[in-house]
């Protein structure tokens, strides 16, 4: 018997090594390039070359969470105050990053862009995450995990500011919200407002779902904990008052004048400044389905953007990595999924009387 366990471990022991040898790997270094700026070198050491879907990770040119931040004096990691982005189901050419096996590619961005670093001091900084493998490749796994080293960094608090206040001034956000963007054409502002009074339903009908607690929340969200139940049905209620078209913490623009809607993406919203972008793509969706779950609607989309955008009912949600789109939204445990735009958007959009009152299937 013993001879035989031993034969099972080392069989085991064999399989694990043989699977570990066949992971997409690479080697990432982050240095300072100057007060706040990064610069980020990533050498594919794996076997074969790459192509790694860009979308939300180091490898994305826009200003998503590439990075952690932390204060070196407590080690508090700081609030991402970057964009946030909603993905079709669709990519092109330009959504992939191809690496040759050996080969190294170089980015560059800035730390201020992502977090508020304007008090100035010592932080930390490090680039953890995973990113898709496009198919047919010979890796065993599609997921390519990545991890950097530890930066070190002192940070001019008044540089800072002004890079700060650079992007505030670009986003337009000195312009408070009294109504829709003007860059919108008037058939834009039309559908606006129309999956405004949609999302404005569907929020309520969230908040009511988080209240009744019914086996639907306990699908999405993983438990009847009083707890997480008031702050899901404060969030959507917070999201349903956003929803009515009058000044708030959001507005909407039309024009993307960031260059923020590549990878055909459907909409991006910048937590800090609540500017919701609705990219091309996003005029092509319906603007609510009435009779099925988890498909891409105008209206689902804004009640996604709307939970992005910081003090609607606390901090803004995210968008947890491979599960901001469904049925992986379903997959995280409450904790989670109280932080996860996705979550929230599905539940709600399954919980509006216009769907189906069937669950989903799993």
């Amino acid at each position: 018997m013993k001879f035989l366990l031993q034969v099972l471990l080392a069989v085991f022991a064999a399989a694990q090594a043989s699977t570990s040898g066949h992971l997409p790997k690479v080697d990432v270094k982050i240095t300072s390039a100057g007060n706040t700026a990064i610069r980020a070198s990533i050498t594919n050491i794996g076997e074969y070359d790459l192509s790694i879907k860009k979308l939300n990770s180091l490898f994305d040119s826009r200003n998503v969470r590439k990075i952690d931040v932390n204060a070196t004096a407590d080690g508090t990691p700081l609030v991402f105050e970057g964009s946030s982005i909603v993905p079709s189901h669709r990519t092109d050419a330009g959504s992939w990053l191809r690496i040759a096996k050996g080969d190294v590619f170089v980015t560059e961005f800035d730390a201020a862009d992502l977090y508020d670093l304007s008090p100035g001091g010592n932080y930390t900084v490090k680039a953890e995450g995973t990113a898709f493998i496009e198919p047919p490749t010979a890796y065993t796994d599609l997921q390519l995990n990545y991890s950097s080293n530890t930066l070190y960094i002192q940070v001019d608090g008044a540089e800072a500011a002004k890079r700060k206040a650079a992007g505030l001034s670009a986003t337009g956000r000195l312009v408070t919200r009294a109504e829709i963007g003007a860059d919108c054409s008037d058939e834009q502002k039309g559908k606006i407002r129309q999956a405004l009074h949609y999302c404005r339903l569907m929020a309520w009908s969230g908040a009511r779902g988080a209240e009744d607690a019914d086996e639907r929340f306990f699908y999405y969200f993983h438990t009847f904990e009083r707890v997480v139940r008031d702050h899901v049905r404060c969030k959507f209620l917070a999201v349903a008052e956003e929803c009515q078209e009058r000044p708030g913490k959001s507005w909407f623009t039309c024009l993307d004048s960031q260059l923020q809607c590549q990878y055909n993406t459907l909409a991006v919203t910048n937590p800090r400044t609540g500017l919701i972008t609705l990219c091309d793509f996003a005029w092509q969706l319906r603007l609510v389905y009435t009779n099925v779950c988890h498909d891409d609607d105008l209206a689902t989309t804004l009640i996604h953007e709307m939970t992005h955008v910081n003090g609607l009912h606390g901090s803004a949600t995210n968008d947890v990595y491979r599960h901001d789109k469904w049925p992986k939204c379903k997959d995280l445990d409450w904790f989670r999924s109280v932080n996860n735009a996705e979550t929230y958007a599905s539940f709600a959009q399954c919980k509006s009387p216009a769907r189906s009152p069937q669950l989903p299937r799993w």
